[in-house]
């Protein structure tokens, strides 16, 4: 994951749940963008509460994803411990 290269723990970012959902619009994204289904396919039968589920899953994602960033680089979380104040 992008968040360990860089030092960060993300397993209070993804639930199973929340894992799943992105995985699935990974999955869907793919499909359309590498010609295996026609997005009329994908979307097909989805639902606008499927749709403001996944939504929400996302933003709330995002949101937890930019606080995480935020608190790791303003407490320097970057820098071993003992060089900490010296920045």
């Amino acid at each position: 994951m992008i968040l360990t290269s860089i030092g960060m723990k993300d397993s209070s970012i993804f639930t199973p749940q929340s894992a799943g959902f992105l995985n699935e619009i990974v999955e869907k994204r793919n499909a359309v963008a590498h010609g295996r289904e026609s997005p009329k396919t994908v979307g097909r039968g989805v639902t606008s509460e499927y749709r403001a589920d996944r939504l929400q899953v996302v933003s709330s994602t995002i949101d937890k994803i930019v606080g995480a960033l935020t608190e790791h680089l303003c407490n320097k979380h970057f820098v071993t411990e003992v060089f900490r104040q010296q920045y």
